[in-house]
């Protein structure tokens, strides 16, 4: 008879289920961390350091390191990113105005047109804006 319960079969976990073990103290660490940011921006903030402790995870199990990583020091390195401006998967470009890395280099300020006022045009509300 074939013993279905016998531990010694069972396979290693993968990267994707030990990662899914920790998610959850990755996600609390990473929204203590941008617990200061706004609503939207703090979504997108612990979102994009899911992300990057996702792909810094799979990196270190690859070399068969993933056991030395705690989910603390995975989302403390995921925060240093997000905080100046790496977005994980993208190159960084500072010349794109609409980039996080060039709007915190060069102090870049985007805002919708809508927010400008009825009587200014986007000229006037762009030239007030570079006046500050």
């Amino acid at each position: 008879m074939i013993d279905f319960h016998h531990k010694e079969d069972q396979q290693p976990l993968d990267w994707a289920s030990k990662f899914l073990q920790i998610l959850p103290q990755i996600e609390a660490t990473l929204q203590q961390a941008f617990r200061s940011l706004t609503p939207q921006r703090r979504e997108e903030s612990v979102q994009d350091g899911v992300v990057h402790c996702l792909l810094a995870h799979r990196r270190l199990f690859e070399r068969g390191k993933s056991d030395s990583a705690t989910p603390a020091s995975l989302a403390h390195f995921a925060v240093l990113q997000v905080r100046c401006g790496r977005e994980a998967g993208c190159p960084l470009n500072g010349k794109e105005p609409l980039s996080r890395y060039a709007q915190l280099r060069r102090k870049i300020v985007v805002c919708p047109l809508s927010e400008c006022g009825r009587e200014e045009t986007w000229v006037g509300a762009r030239a007030s804006a570079h006046s500050r």
